[in-house]
């Protein structure tokens, strides 16, 4: 297989299983997790933090989602390497911090390794 031949696989596998694995973290994967946190606790090894409740919060990527996100960094890096083909004056319209620091986000870089993310206000954006 070509390395497009397995990308278009992914994405069709994607695009099958995205309602599925919707119904699974509704009706498993939260309802799981808020019952594990809620034994943890009441057996003293994790301290009692409300889930969803703005102190933790689970964050689910599908497939499907990751497969979303994958497209978009694809698309900006293609939009980057055409404005740089511009020529310096076409690079003036091009925020560089911030789509450095959206790349690097989109791509699951911790955020205290992106300057001006390391506020806890900053994170989740």
């Amino acid at each position: 297989m070509t390395a497009t031949e397995v990308v278009e696989r992914a994405a069709e596998m994607a695009r099958i299983l995205g309602a599925t694995y919707g119904r699974l973290q509704s009706e498993m994967l939260t309802p799981l997790m808020n019952r594990a946190q809620g034994i943890l606790a009441r057996r003293g090894e994790i301290l009692d933090l409300p889930i969803d409740d703005g102190i933790v919060s689970l964050d689910y990527k599908s497939p499907q989602a990751r497969y979303q996100a994958q497209q978009d960094i694809q698309s900006t890096m293609v939009w980057l390497d055409a404005v740089k083909a511009m020529g310096p004056e076409a690079l003036l319209a091009v925020d560089q911090p911030r789509v450095a620091a959206w790349l690097g986000r989109a791509l699951g870089v911790p955020e205290e390794l992106i300057r001006g993310t390391s506020s806890p206000a900053a994170i989740g954006r």
